[in-house]
């Protein structure tokens, strides 16, 4: 899973010119990986990243406070299609820390519903971490994110040809 987000990580550093935007959601692509995301406030990201060869996809957020690789943390989600309580997978890439959220369909969904979402997380203090996100543009983003890239065509040469 570290290696998944040291993936991330150079997606993220992709030029704008490589990433296609669909609203407010941007989809980069490195190797076989794609990525649509949606910044938030704070720096903070939600997304999709995709390995469409493979057919495997994963809902992530970004988060602003520490993780511990490969534990476990409840997450609230709420958007317009409604609210539903999950978890999520702590990865790390440097001084970045990531979730990867549980339940995928229902995370999904709540993206294309074109509204606001909303994720929160209980923290140690007793108060909750909450991060919200645009989703304008994720239907397609996402469609794109989990869509094999189209091979290229190399044109023949005519004078190559055998006869």
């Amino acid at each position: 899973m570290k290696i998944l987000f040291a993936f991330i990580a150079g997606v993220f550093c992709v030029s704008a010119q490589a990433a296609q935007m669909f609203g407010n959601w941007e989809v980069s692509e490195l190797k076989d990986l794609r990525v649509a995301r949606v910044g938030g406030a704070a720096g903070s990201t939600a997304g999709v990243m995709c390995t469409p060869s493979e057919k495997t996809c994963s809902a992530f957020i970004s988060i602003d406070f520490s993780c511990e690789d490969g534990a476990s943390y409840p997450v609230m989600l709420n958007s317009n299609v409604g609210a539903y309580s999950s978890t999520g997978v702590c990865a790390s890439s440097g001084d970045s820390y990531y979730l990867l959220i549980d339940d995928f369909n229902a995370t999904i969904s709540a993206f294309e519903s074109g509204g606001e979402v909303g994720f929160a997380f209980p923290l140690k203090s007793g108060q909750f971490r909450v991060l919200r996100f645009n989703c304008q543009g994720a239907t397609a983003a996402i469609k794109l994110a989990r869509t094999l890239p189209k091979t290229a065509t190399t044109p023949r040469n005519p004078a190559s040809q055998v006869l």
